[in-house]
């Protein structure tokens, strides 16, 4: 009995994700920054405390803003490496490669932005 029960316990690393599965098709929102998740049906069953529940929703917080700043490092690689292409170049032609670069789009920059713009407002 206490192998079925230990092999059925969740761990936080498998109890929830960041994208649905076919193991975890349940959608929920961490209460404090409302990042989206999914967990399997069984979920309430191994998180049924407000304290238990809090700890993982803070590592699912953090889980997904650590992935948006890595995304957000990848995005600044990538225009900073079209600004140095653009510096062999001159004229009109670097011109245009530079406001390219610049116009390139950042949104896990500025998803990462506003969780930090958030992060302060509920830390006031």
């Amino acid at each position: 009995i206490f192998s079925i029960m230990s092999s059925s316990t969740f761990t936080s690393s498998q109890s929830f994700r960041l994208q649905p599965s076919l193991e975890m098709p349940v959608e929920r929102c961490t209460l404090r920054m409302g990042v989206p998740y999914f967990v399997a049906d069984s979920f309430e069953l191994y998180y049924s405390t407000p304290h238990d529940l809090h700890d993982l929703e803070d590592k699912i917080e953090q889980q997904n803003i650590n992935g948006i700043r890595h995304r957000c490092r990848h995005e600044r690689v990538q225009r900073q490496r079209m600004m140095e292409v653009a510096a062999h170049y001159s004229g009109d032609q670097r011109t245009a490669m530079q406001e390219q670069a610049s116009r390139l789009p950042q949104r896990s920059c500025d998803e990462l932005d506003r969780y930090e713009a958030m992060e302060r407002q509920m830390g006031s």
